[in-house]
């Protein structure tokens, strides 16, 4: 009985104590939230202050566990900003965590989803909204210039609206573009030149850019995915890198009005001298050996050597309205925003507008169900000129060259003055400049809708389904009309006429995805997410155009077309339709954040293709080590203050399939067939099938470290890289005995390989003062490994020139020169006895001593390089390579209270261009004019040049040739944008109604040191073209932008 009374007795004294202790307890519960995004946050880290009592939120954000009554709580999550709280109510806690910009683990965006940046397997380079240019802006890719490596953001032409060229990590293919696939808010766009309508001519336009569609201030984030391992996910869009746009969303809370101003103006950053009126005069009386112009002609001349540049450029404007509101419940978000942009070029008549709208909402259906809806509107109108030349016709010269090349003593109202002896374009190719800017009409304008419709359904705690709907619609029309008083607008009989087109182009483009995500953890160590995607897409695209010309007035521009001679009326229309379906899986391990995995792979298959290779398969794997996690490293680490350092491997396939459609298939056209005296309509066939067609395949391998130190005030990445394209797409010239010209074929390699840095550094920081650094240098090295049965091939020629620099050779990178190889000018006869016949100087075997005199002492000089004694096409080496050797970007941004410096430096070191415009002006010879340069130094007699070559007379004008004579070095280094900004708020006027916000001045393009002569060294006449890049045809020069603006915040 004792025994039993007293296991009673300790029983009760138990139960009385733990009575107490759970008296002690409480139980905490709530969600986590980001404050960037206001969604929930998983595997957040809620604890009692000072112990290990507590857990980590699910995948919802939520969290329950007890803890000591009254306790303070510390939450804390990579990224985000460590929270102290002591609840009120431990039952109903809510918490929002705000990013921390100094440390590294910031959420990204990825393929498909989201990640830690600390858990990254793959390579890739971000920019937030705050790191970023914004207003004031054509493009947001002008954003991206120097500020991450590996991606090289080229203005190929200065004009508002025109094109641009992002190359990430070199360039991969011959027919098509180096441009990567642009994902904006989960939607892939159409960013080919294609979209918009072109004028009839177009081939001495600018390119038109839909990406300047966009307004760049409402970008909230931008993520380049560079890898295979990050860009197969994508498949065969993925080859040349994957750019993921996120816009702004709304968050819960009041709404918060934003509203921006600025505006701009704009000029040419230098002139090139050529000879002045009274200059050419004295040259052209001396060139056709007769008094042309009389002394009282040059009397009235001027001394002016940049007559027709003064004419044609102007002081542009620039204007940028942007206004936006966002808030919501915790049921409904918004965002919605307008933009007006509006840019007057730089040479008259030319400019850009743009209108847009966006609505971004999200809908809290039910407890885990969501619906997003994401529409954007834009309108552009693009007014062109013809600054480039490109094309075929030798008499399209764009007006660049015709304000460099025209008789500078020409009135700027005539093509003609009958006190000089008739026409001045004499040898048909000039043409007046200020006519030719002034009265053709060359508009483009483009509407534009994407919208996108997503559904969020969270199944279980860990899997959520979201189906996508979207539709990419534009359409656009180019009007084009060019009056008598043009070149365009004369007849090939001479007579005056006008030339009228108009065309039409529509685009509709649906695309559905069906994406099931699987996310757990298990055992608090094991992190495990599965991924799969079905897509399908479908681009039916529409294009008509008719032209006329020969109207009897000029007055109804191309309105009536009909009114046009009736022969030569010409209609054109096609219609296209590709489709795209497509299997994604990708799955994420992770083990305890020390060891992370990932693999996927995707399956694509393409209309475009043939009917044996119409499905490719795109698998990728990538594993990174985070050795701060490592407890028998981390506290070594630790102690030399090293606080991250991370280990990276990937491995992938991707493929690019960007070839015009039916390239695959026979397709027929209508042709006359005559019989019994008539011509019978028939079908003709116009393209030879080629089943076998398939993708065009790049296996791409990366190894890379980050490393952080002190805080992360110091933080590095390096990457290294092989990327092998192989079965590259091209229209290979085939034997005539098929009946056909051509057909695309798989046939050659191409590698690129190079190591990225990217470093950022906060060398100093105090109450007041900030010091930013952001810093990047990127090399590429690329090399065709295989042409198929052929050691070289050919592009086509440059335009009417009748030659091309450009001949791909295995062995060398693609964009390499070649050309005859200058050296001096020859003085006497015995620096010549060695050449026995030349076909660039016209000399012949046997020809005599004064032919020789004649024909070569004071000509350029050409290296024999195989020394034959005879200089001919054998005598082509290479003569430079369009390729940088390496790329790099610096930014310093200085903060001191409430004022901010920041300073952007490009640069390109190596690369060349073949500067075709001073090829012209440098020929000494015929009716263009020249630069002084040449003019002044050119040899007139023994000694007097080892440079320039003597002037030949208007009856002899001398030939032109490809040579390292007019191949120039392109480095530079720019001071690209310089902007002082001051913020203001509440508590600086005391004002509690007034708004936050800043007021700032910024200057673009301040200077540029480079040795290049042209307008500028960033030049590509020919846009986006992988295979014709670093050529400079005239193309519209970038300017110098003087802005200020100011942004509100209510």
């Amino acid at each position: 009985m004792k025994r039993i009374l007293l296991i009673v007795a300790i029983l009760l004294t138990i139960g009385q104590v733990s009575a107490q202790k759970n008296k002690n307890k409480t139980t905490y519960a709530g969600i986590v939230l980001s404050g960037d995004d206001n969604k929930p946050l998983p595997g957040v880290s809620v604890i009692v202050s000072n112990t290990v009592i507590g857990t980590q939120t699910d995948v919802d954000g939520r969290f329950r566990f007890q803890g000591p009554a009254h306790a303070e709580l510390s939450i804390s999550y990579l990224g985000f900003e460590t929270q102290q709280i002591r609840p009120q109510h431990p039952l109903n806690i809510k918490v929002v965590l705000m990013p921390d910009d100094k440390l590294i683990d910031e959420v990204v965006v990825v393929g498909y989803g989201t990640a830690r940046k600390s858990e990254l397997t793959t390579a890739s380079s971000g920019l937030r909204s705050r790191d970023m240019v914004t207003e004031g802006v054509t493009s947001f890719e002008q954003s991206l210039q120097g500020k991450l490596s590996g991606v090289v953001v080229t203005n190929t032409e200065g004009a508002p609206g025109s094109s641009m060229s992002m190359e990430i990590r070199g360039v991969a293919s011959i027919s098509g573009t180096s441009e990567p696939l642009y994902v904006i808010d989960g939607i892939p766009m159409d960013s080919d030149e294609d979209l918009n309508a072109s004028q009839t001519g177009r081939s001495f336009t600018q390119g038109l850019n839909p990406m300047a569609m966009l307004n760049a201030q409402d970008i909230e984030s931008i993520e380049i995915l560079k890898d295979a391992s990050a860009t197969s996910i994508y498949g065969s869009r993925g080859a040349n890198g994957v750019v993921l746009i996120t816009t702004k969303s709304g968050r819960e809370g009041r709404a918060t009005v934003n509203a921006s101003y600025s505006m701009g103006f704009s000029s040419l950053v230098r002139m090139i001298d050529v000879l002045s009126p009274i200059e050419y005069a004295e040259y052209r009386n001396w060139a056709q050996g007769t008094e042309r112009y009389t002394p009282e002609v040059m009397a009235t001349l001027s001394n002016n050597p940049h007559r027709w540049q003064d004419l044609i450029y102007r002081t542009g404007r620039t204007q940028d309205y942007a206004l936006s509101v966002s808030g919501g419940t915790k049921k409904f978000t918004y965002m919605l925003s307008g933009n007006y942009f509006d840019q007057q070029g730089i040479i008259i008549n030319s400019g850009f507008s743009r209108a847009t709208f966006r609505s971004n909402l999200a809908f809290e259906l039910r407890p885990g169900v969501r619906l997003l809806s994401r529409t954007n509107f834009n309108r552009g109108v693009y007014d062109q000129v013809a600054s480039s030349t490109s094309g075929s016709d030798s008499k399209q010269q764009g007006i660049i060259k015709q304000a460099l090349r025209m008789d500078p003593a020409m009135p700027k109202d005539k093509d003609y003055d009958p006190e000089l002896d008739g026409l001045i374009d004499t040898d048909g190719t000039l043409r007046n400049p200020y006519i030719e800017a002034t009265e053709p009409t060359l508009k483009t304008a483009t509407n534009r809708i994407t919208s996108g419709l997503t559904l969020e359904a969270q199944l279980t705690k860990h899997l959520l389904f979201r189906p996508t709907f979207s539709v990419d619609y534009a359409v656009s029309r180019a009007d084009t009309y060019y009056p008598a008083t043009t070149q365009q607008g004369k007849s090939t009989a001479g007579n005056d006429m006008g030339f009228a087109s108009l065309q039409y182009v529509e685009s509709m483009k649906w695309a559905n995805e069906n994406q099931l995500t699987y996310q757990n953890t298990f055992a608090g160590k094991h992190a495990f997410t599965a991924m799969a995607v079905m897509s399908l897409e479908q681009l039916i695209r529409a294009r008509d155009r008719s032209s006329a010309r020969g109207f009897v007035s000029d007055d109804l521009l191309n309105n009536v077309l009909q009114n046009g001679l009736s022969e030569t009326y010409v209609l054109q229309t096609g219609k296209t339709k590709t489709s795209l379906m497509s299997y994604t899986g990708r799955i994420n391990y992770g083990y305890d954040r020390r060891y992370m995995f990932t693999a996927a792979v995707r399956a694509d298959g393409s209309s475009k293709f043939g009917k044996n290779n119409r499905w490719g398969v795109f698998p990728s794997v990538s594993a990174a080590w985070n050795a701060m996690n490592e407890k028998w490293f981390s506290n070594a680490l630790s102690a030399a203050r090293i606080n991250n350092l991370r280990l990276r491997f990937s491995w992938g396939l991707v493929g690019n399939q960007a070839i015009p459609a039916y390239q695959s298939q026979s397709t027929v056209s209508l042709g006359w067939y005559p019989s019994s005296g008539e011509d019978v309509p028939t079908a003709v066939a116009v393209r030879l099938a080629n089943p076998d067609l398939k993708w065009e395949s790049t296996e791409q391998y990366n190894v890379g470290f980050d490393f952080g130190a002190f805080d992360n005030r110091l933080t590095l990445t390096v990457n290294w890289y092989r990327k092998d394209t192989k079965d590259l797409l091209q229209s290979i010239l085939i034997p005539a005995s098929t009946g056909f010209q051509s057909q695309y074929q798989n046939r050659g390699a191409i590698r690129n390989q190079g190591m990225e840095f990217e470093l950022t550094a906060r060398p100093v920081e105090t109450k007041n003062f900030t010091w930013n650094i952001m810093a990047n240098i990127s090399f590429n090295r690329n090399e065709i490994t295989d042409l198929g049965d052929v050691t070289e091939q050919f592009t086509a020629d440059l335009g009417s020139l009748g030659y091309t620099p450009f001949i791909q050779k295995v062995g060398y990178s693609l964009g390499t020169l070649w050309g005859y190889k200058a050296d001096g000018v020859y003085q006497n006869l015995e620096e010549c006895a060695d050449i026995k016949s030349s076909v660039i100087h016209g000399l012949n075997e046997g020809d005599s001593d004064e032919l020789r005199y004649q024909k070569m002492v004071g000509e350029v000089r050409y290296v024999d390089t195989n020394h034959d004694g005879v200089i001919d096409d054998s005598d082509r080496v290479k003569i430079g390579d369009v390729n940088p050797a390496y790329t790099f970007g610096i930014t310093n941004v200085f903060t001191w209270k409430r004022l901010s410096l920041n300073v952007l430096i490009v640069g390109r070191m190596g690369g060349d261009v073949y500067n075709q415009v001073f090829s012209e002006l440098e020929s000494l010879s015929g009716y263009s004019n020249m630069t002084r340069e040449a003019f002044y130094g050119r040899w007139q007699g023994e000694g007097t040049s080892y440079t320039y070559p003597k002037l030949h007379d208007i009856n002899n004008p001398r030939k032109r040739y490809v040579s390292s004579f007019f191949v120039e070095d392109a480095s530079f280094v720019r001071i690209k944008n310089v902007r002082l900004s001051f913020a203001f708020d509440k508590k600086l006027t005391g004002l509690k109604w007034f708004p936050d916000g800043a007021i700032w001045f910024a200057v673009d393009n301040l200077a540029t040191f480079t040795d290049y002569r042209g307008y500028d060294p960033e030049v590509s006449s020919y846009g986006q073209s992988a295979a014709y890049r670093g050529i400079d045809m005239g193309a519209y020069p970038q300017c110098r932008t003087y802005s200020v603006g100011i942004n509100f915040k209510f």
